[in-house]
């Protein structure tokens, strides 16, 4: 989380998945949905904190000091009822703008794929 507060200090927007496994506290939830079969939708939009060790100039983890960051958390639920959890420092735009970036995000993943199969592409 150490690389998040980097961006976030330098006022750097990001959207990304929440690992399974994650430690945080709910600071305040602002919008909370109920799942519906078939539909796409956000079911939860909340602020979270989350804690981690800041690391020195050569990378190494500072276990001494413990800071805390403020992130936004959305769960959503796609049209095939998949489950999302996003992540991010942008707290200005919607929830569902939140998910949609996300899933533009992934339609670039893919076009890379395709293009270093098609194209022979070794980097």
């Amino acid at each position: 989380y150490h690389q998040f507060a980097l961006w976030t200090h330098q006022q750097v927007y990001f959207v990304t998945r929440l690992k399974k496994n994650a430690v945080y506290t709910i600071i305040e939830t602002h919008k909370t949905g109920y799942k519906k079969k078939g539909v796409a939708k956000v079911l939860k939009d909340q602020t979270i904190e989350l804690e981690y060790y800041p690391e020195n100039e050569d990378g190494e983890k500072q276990y001494k000091i413990k800071k805390t960051i403020r992130l936004r958390k959305v769960a959503y639920q796609d049209d095939q009822n998949r489950y999302f959890e996003f992540l991010t420092n942008n707290f200005e735009i919607s929830a569902e703008e939140v998910a949609f970036l996300y899933k533009k995000r992934w339609g670039i993943e893919l076009l890379f794929k395709k293009m270093k199969q098609n194209f022979q592409l070794h980097y």
